[in-house]
């Protein structure tokens, strides 16, 4: 099977845990899915949205920030980061992401 459908694969099962708030296979899941096609923002921001609903804010803020910056034109990538930012309670952070 070609990496790029077996990440896909491991991206969709990894949104269908996020949304079932399996947060350990939805993790698991990107993770796979960042092995076969690393870098991708699009698993890299879901991935951050785990770890901001595990309380693990530093490391979602980390995550969102490599999303934004591999693909700044994506406004949910700007909101994500923003939305850590305002938990971490850095207000002016946040105000520009969501700016």
């Amino acid at each position: 099977m070609e990496q790029t459908t077996l990440a896909s694969e491991h991206f969709v099962k990894g949104l269908k845990a996020l949304n079932a708030d399996d947060l350990a296979v939805a993790e698991a899941q990107f993770l796979a899915a960042l092995r076969l096609l690393p870098g991708r923002p699009s698993v890299l921001v879901n991935r951050s949205v785990v770890y901001a609903r595990q309380n693990r804010l530093a490391e979602a803020l980390n995550l969102a920030d490599e999303a934004v910056r591999q693909d700044a034109g994506d406004p949910l990538f700007w909101l994500q980061k923003g939305s850590v930012e305002l938990r971490l309670e850095r207000f002016e952070d946040a105000l520009a992401s969501f700016d």
